[in-house]
């Protein structure tokens, strides 16, 4: 039902104690063939045969063997590009093999984070149906994963140079999904030292190409239901709700891996310190239902867009874990609302956060303010045992 496969490695095909195990179809297809490939530490999936080479600091170009040194030189160019393929990712970069693929890495932990902790978002009832009828007849999808493109390029510079034309001149960004093309855009940021900006960029295209279809879908219906000429693209949140889009994007900035484990959602992460100052400090917010009136251009235009987005990132860890996550199913469903418009519903309609949750709009603000400060709280606390410790 996963789409896992029972793989047989021939290296160990005379340990006793072995009896194979399951891997995706890509891990499958990398350990197998003419030339099979190992997934090294440092330099992700290379064939077996090019392994020793590599860890002698040779490199493959133009059918000869140059040292790192020469390749590191000519990958500057980003037209020469090192190119990281992991099953959900194509990450291409001119800083260097290992970064791409420690990126990589980073990119496909959060990815099947995501599908388990996010499930009702990628997968629908008719999807899983599908996915159980597959397993009970053995049938299987052969069709080919287009991988998702991050492009990380080794400067400020370079980025902006990419990013000309799709962003305005004046406007100073870490990063950009740009939906035309489907591809993350980052940079080596010295001032940055996580991959924050790396986990937010990667939110939106997740989300976004998960659920392209059920869009273009939404938008065949809507022609038929205004009754219009040509089917227009439908923007996401274009009349309401485009909080939640920066507000997940924001949150997931807080994720991290240590030792295996992923945590998310910590409340001394910078973006959520900052809700806090915004309402219990500055004394900034705007209620629930006027917030999620918003629109894509009311919410970018507006005056205070920067604190529009430390807002949606503190409701977003709200809604997540508030009461241990009572609203979590609730947001999920709001995000999959967004995502996914109802072809049985009216189509024109935004999705309502009051109604989903069945609790109005001022006592969700209430809440809200309960939680910041619950939050606030349990860090003096912890600042004070800190300090008591010293």
């Amino acid at each position: 039902v996963l789409g896992q496969q029972m793989f047989h490695d021939p290296e160990r095909k005379d340990d006793p104690t072995y009896t194979g195990e399951w891997v995706s179809p890509f891990e499958a297809s990398k350990r197998t063939g003419s030339s099979p490939e190992y997934n090294h530490p440092q330099f992700g999936w290379l064939p077996v045969e090019h392994i020793v080479r590599y860890e002698q600091d040779l490199r493959p170009w133009q059918g000869k063997w140059i040292s790192v040194q020469r390749e590191a030189e000519i990958r500057r160019d980003f037209r020469n590009a090192w190119e990281v393929r992991t099953e959900h990712f194509l990450v291409k970069t001119n800083t260097s093999l290992e970064e791409g693929v420690a990126i990589s890495r980073k990119l496909e932990i959060y990815y099947d984070w995501l599908q388990k902790n996010f499930a009702a978002f990628f997968e629908t009832p008719a999807s899983l149906q599908e996915k159980f009828e597959e397993a009970q007849s053995r049938r299987r999808n052969s069709t080919t994963i287009r991988p998702m493109e991050v492009h990380y390029y080794a400067s400020r510079g370079e980025y902006e140079e990419r990013m000309r034309g799709k962003i305005p001149p004046n406007l100073v960004t870490n990063g950009l999904y740009w939906e035309p093309d489907r591809t993350c855009y980052l940079f080596r940021n010295p001032e940055v030292e996580d991959f924050s900006t790396v986990f937010h960029e990667a939110t939106h295209q997740i989300l976004d190409l998960a659920s392209i279809d059920d869009r273009l879908a939404a938008a065949r219906k809507r022609k038929l239901v205004l009754r219009q000429r040509t089917t227009e693209r439908w923007e996401l949140c274009e009349h309401a709700n485009f909080w939640i889009l920066e507000g997940i994007a924001c949150y997931m900035e807080s994720f991290d891996v240590k030792d295996g484990a992923a945590f998310v959602g910590r409340p001394d992460h910078i973006r959520f310190l900052g809700a806090q100052q915004r309402l219990l400090l500055d004394g900034f917010y705007i209620p629930l239902q006027t917030f999620s009136a918003l629109g894509k251009d009311e919410f970018r235009q507006h005056p205070n867009h920067t604190q529009l987005y430390t807002q949606g990132s503190g409701v977003a860890h709200f809604l997540l874990h508030y009461k241990d996550g009572i609203y979590r199913d609730d947001f999920v469903t709001l995000l999959t609302a967004v995502y996914r418009p109802n072809l049985n519903s009216d189509i024109l309609k935004s999705p309502s956060l009051e109604a989903i949750t069945g609790v109005s709009f001022a006592e969700l603000d209430r809440q809200y303010r309960e939680h910041l400060e619950n939050l606030a709280a349990s860090l003096q606390q912890s600042a004070l045992l800190e300090t008591k410790r010293e």
